[in-house]
């Protein structure tokens, strides 16, 4: 049986993001990150040689949530999951 030609597109290019600003509750400068992965409780910054564990309850999500929305990036936490 012959396989049907591919009818999709091919893009060499990876889509670019725009970074993720962090807004602490402490104080911390905001920061902005590229490259993250993100559980109920932790955003990890995958952008430096020793990853960074960032506890979300250090994050003031209402206005990281404000300054990324301004700028066109979508920010919101995975929920819980339930075992």
């Amino acid at each position: 049986m012959a396989r049907q030609p591919y009818a999709g597109s091919i893009s060499s290019m990876p889509e670019v993001q725009q970074p993720l600003t962090l807004i602490f509750k402490n104080g911390r400068a905001p920061e902005r990150i590229q490259n993250y992965m993100m559980s109920s409780r932790t955003l990890t910054d995958l952008d430096r040689q020793h990853y960074e564990q960032i506890p979300l309850d250090q994050i003031d999500v209402a206005a990281t949530e404000q300054a990324n929305r301004t700028r066109g990036v979508d920010f919101q936490i995975p929920a819980t999951s339930r075992e």
